[in-house]
């Protein structure tokens, strides 16, 4: 896997394991990031021929 993909927030944290990975995105202020943060992944997922499985992709806590 290419280790080159990094967070657009230092609050953010985005955790690499092999083939997987993991955002954590804090609610700070109410500010939500999510989506920038989703759409860089998905950007360097198509730059980097990496398909991405939005079936398996989910959100933890979502209350909306």
């Amino acid at each position: 896997m290419v280790n080159d993909i990094k967070s657009n927030d230092k609050n953010n944290e985005l955790l690499e394991f092999a083939d997987d990975m993991t955002l954590e995105i804090p609610g700070i202020n109410g500010s939500d990031t999510s989506n920038i943060e989703v759409n860089n992944i998905v950007k360097w997922s198509e730059l980097n021929r990496m398909p991405l499985n939005i079936n398996k992709t989910w959100v933890n806590g979502y209350t909306g």
